[in-house]
């Protein structure tokens, strides 16, 4: 029987990667910022200034694994909140661990992911009049899912460099998000 991750035992297993990582050879620090898409918010669909901190370790010449934490918080343009089940507003945590092949300025990264969300929906009111919006109470959901970014190096020296990022994130419940990013890495 499959047991029920819970948040610490999840905060534990992210601990034991992150420190498995630190024992490695090459390790690079990146910081970077994102703009993201949700494809539900027709009006407002990019929103910018959605940091994200990234830790490599390489394996091999062409090979790592890269641990990122990244945070997200948007709020629905008035005309894409109409219906009952529309969202307002997200908070968004995500973590994903993956695995990148680098093939010359190009790499590939693919993973899961792991998200925390905290969104603000429209509840459906039969008997309520038309000018009263009613939010349903806020809960936090946990999703799991999968991430495939492609990133481009582009101005390199000895200890650092900057990429660009493309990145969809997939996941069985809640909006998908896709996002592109500038990122600055330092070698440590």
């Amino acid at each position: 029987m499959i047991q029920k991750v819970t948040k610490n035992n999840l905060i534990i297993i992210l601990f034991l990667i992150f420190s498995q990582l630190a024992n490695a050879q090459k390790s690079i620090i990146s910081f970077g910022l994102n703009v993201i898409h949700n494809n539900d918010w027709k009006n407002k669909p990019l929103r910018f200034f959605n940091p994200e901190i990234k830790y490599t370790k390489v394996f091999k010449k062409n090979t790592a694994v890269t641990l990122g934490i990244n945070s997200f918080y948007g709020e629905a343009d008035p005309k894409d909140f109409q219906n009952p089940g529309d969202v307002l507003q997200r908070l968004i945590f995500t973590t994903d661990i993956t695995l990148k092949e680098i093939i010359n300025n190009f790499s590939v990264n693919i993973g899961p992911s792991f998200r925390y969300r905290n969104e603000k929906i429209k509840a459906s009111c039969t008997s309520c009049p038309p000018w009263e919006i009613i939010i349903e109470r806020q809960k936090g959901h946990i999703d799991f899912g999968a991430i495939g970014v492609v990133n481009y190096r582009l101005f390199s020296k000895t200890k650092f460099f900057f990429e660009f990022s493309l990145a969809y994130r997939l996941y069985g419940k809640g909006v998908n998000q896709a996002s592109l990013g500038l990122f600055y890495n330092r070698h440590l």
